[in-house]
């Protein structure tokens, strides 16, 4: 082959690569930017928009498939819409439509992120790493808030900092494993910082889990001591006085837990969950019907104290919301999925110290969404219509528990063999190319 042509086909390979990692970066934040910038109601129509420009992009050049957990889902929704048929049928529809039209136009990008090489997709993930980060820094100084982006509150194009850091984390994590040594703790002492800068709960959720994964037993133990002893030195009354003490202790039950909206919401979340559980068998209130319940204690309050119900729908996390509308199926389902976020927590583990067989960037990045994705299921959700929730229902359908992703044909089964029986050695570190 002639150099020329050599040179064509490897700039051809970049431009898709970039290609790739725009038409990403628009799934994870245009729905965002819609839902700000126009002042929808939730992120679901910026997402259905995108979805349907995908689509169009996809025409002809990618088959419409959904994996096993994607036509479960479907299934689920479906037969809870038919057994209750309310008066809202129409809306619920609707909702199951947009749903599995969402899941089409994103496995269509998914799988053409999946065929990128190794080398392409860890500068992918870079990328998007210093680019959230920016994101990030520019969300606290507010120096781009255009429109309805109010500073120092949003985080553009985000609505707030917790709908930035569930996007960041699985991110940051991802990235965190192309790294070694001081430059990944250093990477990670970063992410904690911003999480404190900010303060945000959900940002710090995030970080911990990813010191969970990059250090070992001895130095967590010994940081934890650290901390303990820094505390004590210092004295607790001095803690006290700093601004990120307030807000976390606010947020976590700490005394002043009961004037504080978001902490009560969370509360009413779980409360109400249980009341739509026991007040229909077991059998939850039916898709997109939660908040239809009576309302509980802490609801109640809430509704006495700020004039109107806040967060009946949503329940504040993904968890609550599930359980209240699929009843115990939506439990089985959260523990499936913490199930899920612990299994991916220990391939991680092995990835940090060398002893996962078979691991490529596109694998990290699905372990990483599938651990963080556990913070929105506990913490703070962001309903059904979030672009991470739809990732997270791609990997999980693609990972297997030996970490050897699911082939898609023979073909690829064939290309992903060959190379690990023709080599002299089947284990691969986490930096090498399958």
């Amino acid at each position: 082959m002639s150099l020329p042509m050599l040179k064509l086909i490897v700039t051809s390979s970049q431009r898709h690569s970039v290609l790739m990692g725009l038409l990403l970066l628009g799934f994870l934040t245009v729905p965002h930017f819609v839902f700000v910038y126009f002042g929808q109601s939730s992120v679901a129509m910026g997402l259905f928009a995108y979805a349907v420009s995908l689509l169009l992009l996809y025409a002809g050049r990618s088959r419409l498939r959904l994996n096993t957990t994607q036509w479960g889902i479907l299934g689920i929704v479906t037969t809870s819409i038919l057994f209750y048929r309310g008066s809202d049928l129409s809306r619920q529809l609707l909702s199951l439509a947009v749903m599995a039209l969402i899941f089409f136009a994103a496995n269509c990008l998914f799988r053409d992120l999946e065929r990128q090489s190794d080398r392409a997709l860890r500068r992918i993930v870079k990328c998007f790493f210093f680019l959230l980060l920016a994101i990030g820094i520019n969300g606290k100084l507010s120096l781009l808030a255009p429109g309805a982006y109010a500073p120092e509150i949003t985080v553009f194009p985000f609505y707030e900092p917790s709908h930035f850091a569930l996007t960041f984390c699985p991110v940051a994590c991802a990235y965190l494993l192309q790294l070694q040594g001081w430059r990944r703790l250093g990477a990670a002492g970063l992410c904690l910082a911003m999480a404190l800068w900010y303060p945000n709960t959900t940002f710090l959720a995030g970080c911990v889990l990813m010191f969970l994964v990059i250090l070992r037993a001895w130095l967590l133990l010994f940081g934890g001591a650290v901390l303990a002893l820094v505390g004590a030195y210092v004295g607790f009354q001095e803690v006290e006085r700093l601004p990120q003490y307030e807000y976390f202790a606010s947020r976590m039950g700490g005394q002043e837990a009961d004037d504080n909206l978001t902490y009560l919401v969370y509360v009413q979340g779980w409360e109400q969950a249980r009341i739509a559980v026991s007040g229909t068998y077991g059998l939850g209130v039916g898709f997109q019907r939660f908040g239809r319940e009576p309302a509980g204690e802490t609801a109640d309050r809430i509704e006495s104290r700020y004039g109107v119900p806040v967060n009946r729908q949503d329940g504040s996390n993904l968890g609550t919301k599930l359980i209240g509308e699929f009843g115990l199926l939506g439990a089985m389902a959260t523990a499936l999925m913490v199930l899920r976020a612990g299994w991916s927590f220990f391939q991680l583990r092995k990835l940090c110290r060398r002893k996962l067989v078979r691991a490529r960037t596109i694998d990290v990045l699905f372990l990483s969404c599938a651990l963080m994705f556990v913070i929105e299921v506990f913490f703070r959700g962001m309903s059904y219509f979030n672009p991470m929730l739809y990732l997270y229902c791609y990997s999980v359908g693609r990972l297997t528990p030996g970490l050897a992703r699911r082939p898609e044909s023979w073909s690829e089964a064939t290309a992903l063999v060959a190379p690990v029986v023709s080599a002299p050695n089947n284990r691969l570190s986490p930096h090498e190319s399958r």
